[in-house]
């Protein structure tokens, strides 16, 4: 395997998409909540989009990656269609680029000094959520469908 250059889409596997919650390392000492938010995310085990039901500012950023490159998601809960919640805890991600759509727009994250629980998780998605084949924007449910609570 030396000295060939190996697709990374192979290596990176099939897309899925999962109604989600991402729970971010609280900054604030002197704060009573967690920092959450919520929408839906595209991903495979190399990383994903994700799409906020708030949108994507240059706040929303800084408060996710309050550094400009890197953060670590306490926890990112996946919402299957089957009342499934799958769980992954204290992964990180670095921030790539944000993906403008026709209609919506994505923060796009490379997971980053993953471990082999956190691979084993990511690898089991693409038996628990739907894949996506084509376009992903076509794929994400819309701005004003209602809401499960």
């Amino acid at each position: 395997m030396k000295g060939k250059n190996l697709d990374k889409r192979k290596f990176s596997g099939n897309r899925v998409i999962a109604r989600c919650e991402i729970t971010l390392k609280n900054l604030d000492p002197f704060a009573f909540h967690e920092a959450t938010r919520s929408g839906h995310m595209v991903l495979n085990i190399r990383g994903g989009c994700l799409y906020l039901n708030e949108g994507v500012s240059e706040k929303v950023l800084e408060k996710i990656f309050p550094d400009g490159k890197n953060t670590v998601f306490k926890e990112i809960r996946l919402f299957s269609g089957l009342n499934d919640v799958i769980v992954i805890k204290n992964i990180k991600a670095a921030f790539l680029r944000i993906r403008r759509g026709k209609k919506r727009a994505g923060i796009v994250v490379r997971f980053i000094d993953i471990s082999e629980e956190h691979l084993d998780e990511l690898t089991s998605l693409i038996s628990r959520l739907p894949l996506i084949e084509g376009d992903e924007e076509a794929a994400l449910p819309s701005e004003n469908a209602i809401k499960p609570t």
